[in-house]
């Protein structure tokens, strides 16, 4: 008799305040999106093998076969991603050593609800979804494998607006209600440079290091973002917010780099540079979507399009 398929799930995620800071123990502000990740496993495969595929809004964009138990990899569309995926699975190994023990064939199909370029946490997603089917904590699983701070690991499990913080290298997260009516003020629009997080990290350390004594500045920041009673307060929260990085760790704003005439407040979100940007504005979604489309940016959300509430369930598709 075949098995029952196993599935499992995780949201991806946007990290509203607290960008670097949050490494040094800082308060950090996250959002849920919509969009997550699914992983189903289906037993019963090719002996000794294990047959991944990933795919995404447009199709599948990776696979691999390897060898089990070993987990060498035999055959991949992509070397690079087959080494990642491979220290993942191994790793979640060396936490449970029953962990995909045998020759058992096994498939396991992702499917991203999201581009994997985008930066929603693609990687996250995956590391909690595996944790699930490993049986194996994630956080430990995380930590085995990234230099983040984990609040996107966070979003990907509780699925609602979270403070996130680490306290003497222990993760703590805070569910909170975040609905603001200004909410259709809040654009969020993909750049298309995609950030290696654990790179960025990397690259950026010492100046990272520059915002050690700042925890309380940054924590206040998160809280105020989150009880902001209008959108004026909400848009001078992100001014002082990328005003205190690019000060700090000698980095140019994104609005001053890129959007210098966009009537309204731009904030980057998680590792500057690429991934995606929060803009608000007084001016109607059309008119800001008008904007960003004469710039060359088309990829563009309304808060509702891509912001999971605390109210709200993901349901399958």
């Amino acid at each position: 008799m075949k098995l029952a398929k196993e599935k499992y799930y995780a949201h991806g995620k946007l990290l509203i305040s607290g960008e670097y800071a949050v490494l040094n123990g800082a308060l950090a502000f996250a959002l849920p999106t919509r969009q997550g990740q699914w992983i189903i496993v289906e037993r019963e495969y090719n002996q000794g093998e294990l047959f991944w595929t990933a795919s995404d809004i447009n199709g599948r964009w990776f696979s691999c076969v390897m060898l089990l138990p070993s987990l060498e990899v035999h055959i991949t569309s992509d070397n690079v991603r087959s080494e990642r995926l491979k220290r993942l699975l191994v790793a979640a190994k060396e936490l449970n050593p029953l962990f995909l023990s045998t020759d058992e064939g096994i498939r396991v199909d992702s499917y991203l609800e999201f581009y994997h370029l985008w930066g929603l946490g693609s990687s996250s997603s995956l590391i909690a979804t595996i944790a699930a089917w490993a049986k194996v904590d994630s956080f430990k699983l995380f930590r085995k494998v990234s230099l983040g701070s984990g609040y996107d690991l966070a979003c990907s499990i509780h699925g609602k607006p979270l403070l996130y913080q680490i306290n003497k290298d222990q993760p703590k997260s805070e569910a909170v209600t975040f609905l603001p009516t200004y909410h259709k003020n809040i654009h969020f629009i993909y750049l298309g440079l995609k950030q290696d997080t654990d790179q960025n990290l990397i690259e950026l350390k010492e100046r990272i290091s520059l915002l050690e004594g700042m925890n309380d500045t940054f924590s206040n920041l998160s809280y105020k973002f989150l009880h902001a009673n209008s959108l004026h307060q909400f848009s001078t929260y992100m001014d002082d917010h990328e005003r205190l990085i690019a000060e700090s760790m000698n980095l140019l704003p994104v609005k001053e780099r890129l959007f210098p005439d966009f009537k309204g407040h731009i904030k980057s979100l998680g590792a500057w540079g690429g991934d995606f940007i929060m803009a608000t504005s007084k001016e109607s979604g059309e008119i800001v979507r008008n904007y960003f489309h004469k710039k060359g940016f088309n990829i563009i959300f309304s808060f509702n399009d891509i912001i999971l509430t605390s109210s709200e369930e993901h349901t399958s598709k």
